[in-house]
């Protein structure tokens, strides 16, 4: 992720919290991000970043509506796609695609496709599109083995069975 954000920086000319805020956050009506920079002035795209939980459920909302916010195209729906895909089969019970894991979650005796954008710490951003489902979860277990199965388990166990 780190070095993707130096990628669009070098694209775009910009730095990538100055890139986010015009195509992302104002977009979506975001009016705070904590960004941190590493020694060369680099933004920190890779846990480098503070948003809040309501500000991460908009990008949840944003990818759950193929791009669209309030009616408007903040990404191209081809690209949303494109992330969406699974590029890579990176373990057994997940799946990745640009930046976007792709899981699978037992829900009423099925298995519900579930997309996730996940940060250190067991920090992630839950999306189970066919349950019209967006759901936060954050934590502060930065470099723990246990966070990310523990939010992961958060969610199978507390977020879904609370579903209808």
């Amino acid at each position: 992720t780190f070095l993707l954000g130096a990628i669009v920086e070098r694209a775009t000319g910009k730095h990538l919290d100055a890139f986010s805020a015009e195509v992302l956050e104002k977009p979506l009506g975001i009016t705070r991000s904590k960004w941190n920079f590493a020694p060369d002035g680099t933004a920190m795209g890779g846990g480098g970043t503070r948003f809040r939980s309501r500000d991460l459920a908009r990008f949840g909302e944003l990818l759950r509506n193929h791009g669209v916010w309030k009616g408007k195209s903040v990404l191209p729906e081809a690209w949303v796609r494109s992330m969406l895909t699974i590029h890579a089969q990176a373990r057994d019970d997940a799946d990745y695609g640009y930046q976007i894991w792709r899981f699978r979650f037992p829900y009423k005796g099925k298995q519900e496709p579930v997309w996730a954008m996940s940060g250190n710490g067991g920090n992630y951003v839950f999306i189970a599109p066919q349950l019209e489902l967006v759901a936060v979860i954050t934590s502060k277990a930065y470099n723990q083995r246990f966070a990310h199965p523990q939010s992961q388990g958060i969610f199978r166990d507390i977020v879904l069975k609370a579903m209808p």
